[in-house]
């Protein structure tokens, strides 16, 4: 008898669903990100202009794997082999980071004498709109005989 009741009573329930507003709704982070960006070089013997190009491939919303290439005027160039950004606030519209990776530097002035240095930046990415983002970043590259810093302002675009 009991069963009875149970089945009739599940049987007259009404369905459920539920009615989710779009602008609740975090869109999926995308998967690749570029990023151009012309900045000012700074060490200690040579200062001045420098361009970094990179790219990144989104594991997480709030982790992503980076590369990239930043050549500096009468210095040297630098390719960044791998790099990990972290963001833990990957759905604001302004998305602060810390980033850190291990690059190669190919100074200029010593040909064939290339060094590895521990690469470590911070900043901000802000969205603007269809995928593109403004991005603010700081660097610090740490290597043999010194420091070489480095403050960037680019564009980049999401996509994927």
């Amino acid at each position: 008898m009991q069963t009875l009741l149970v089945l009739s009573l599940l049987a007259a329930a009404p369905e459920v669903s539920q009615v989710v507003d779009e602008d609740d709704c975090v869109p999926e982070a995308p998967l690749l990100a570029v990023v151009a960006m012309p900045g000012y070089g700074l060490e200690a013997r040579n200062s001045g202009l420098s361009v970094a190009l990179a790219a990144e491939v989104r594991l997480f919303p709030w982790l992503a794997l980076r590369s990239g290439y930043e050549w500096r005027r009468e210095s040297s160039h630098v390719i960044d082999f791998l790099g990990a950004k972290v963001s833990p606030f990957a759905s604001w519209k302004a998305r602060p980071f810390l980033a850190t990776g291990v690059s190669g530097v190919f100074p200029d002035s010593r040909p064939g004498e290339s060094f590895l240095a521990l690469t470590t930046s911070a900043g901000v990415d802000v969205t603007l709109w269809n995928g593109f983002f403004a991005s603010l970043e700081g660097r610090a590259r740490f290597m043999r005989p010194g420091v070489q810093g480095g403050v960037f302002l680019g564009l980049g675009f999401e996509f994927l």
